[in-house]
């Protein structure tokens, strides 16, 4: 529920006579973790001072969680692949991605190779892609981690979007 205060400031000379007029607006908003008033937020559990929490819309992509593997990527190695496990936010089905959709880093198509399986045993379906390693060493930033992120689209329409952090290192 929002709130909306408003006023008028009235700055005198001393004599009587305003100096400066102003108007005010102040928009609070009540939610579920705390009361959001214009530069601050209380009580909002890991967040820094002034940062909203964000509200999903309805264009924005489905949350997917990516698991790279390797967690950590020797850039000078001659291995073939990237494998990345990826599922879906609860109510969406990995069954579902169309699988020439998947990139990395908007520049890598994932390999017609592929899997769909609980990998971890968790009752979980995954969807294991694999992406050439060679493309991902050419095209992630030299440092010492790296955040790879992985987008695709569901048979309906809808857009996922996972990101995970992998070391780097150039043995």
């Amino acid at each position: 529920m929002k709130k909306t205060i408003t006023g008028l400031i009235i700055l005198g000379l001393g004599i009587g006579f305003p100096a400066c007029l102003g108007i005010f607006l102040i928009e609070t908003q009540n939610t579920e973790d705390g009361i959001v008033d214009g530069d601050k937020t209380d009580n909002f559990p890991n967040k820094e001072e002034g940062e909203l929490p964000k509200k999903e819309e309805p264009g924005d992509p489905i949350k997917a969680n990516i698991n790279v593997d390797p967690n950590v990527l020797n850039l000078k190695s001659k291995g073939k692949w990237i494998t990345v496990y990826i599922t879906l936010t609860k109510g969406y089905d990995v069954n579902n991605i169309v699988m020439n959709s998947v990139i990395l880093n908007d520049l890598i198509p994932a390999a017609p190779k592929f899997e769909i399986r609980d990998i971890n045993n968790d009752n979980c379906l995954e969807l294991m892609v694999k992406f050439n390693r060679i493309l991902v060493q050419n095209v992630v930033e030299p440092q010492e981690f790296c955040t790879i992120i992985i987008t695709g689209k569901l048979i309906d329409g809808k857009n996922f979007k996972g990101t995970d952090i992998i070391k780097l290192i150039h043995f």
